[in-house]
């Protein structure tokens, strides 16, 4: 199995049902395991985009979203950013 030739990852089967992906040395996964980690490698790739057109990294991205949306964590997103800063995180 090959992902998107954007993402250059792969998985090649080994034997006895069991797959490797490229991106997760020392791990046997099943066939619907290593085709689920392809299709996370194709999200990341067009994340990647959206975090660029956003001015944001990926895990910046990621991590705000996952955030609910309630008044108290909508004023904490700031705080976030700061903290992120602060880390060397933010672009």
């Amino acid at each position: 199995m090959t992902g998107d030739a954007q993402i250059g990852h792969q998985a090649r089967c080994v034997g006895q049902g069991q797959w490797v992906v490229s991106f997760l040395p020392g791990r046997t996964l099943s066939k619907n395991q290593a085709s689920a980690a392809l299709r996370v490698a194709e999200e990341l790739d067009a994340m990647r985009g959206y975090a660029a057109t956003l001015g944001l990294t990926v895990l910046e991205l990621v991590g705000l979203a996952m955030m609910d949306n309630s008044a108290e964590r909508l004023w904490s997103l700031g705080d976030a950013a700061q903290a992120l800063s602060r880390l060397g995180r933010a672009q």
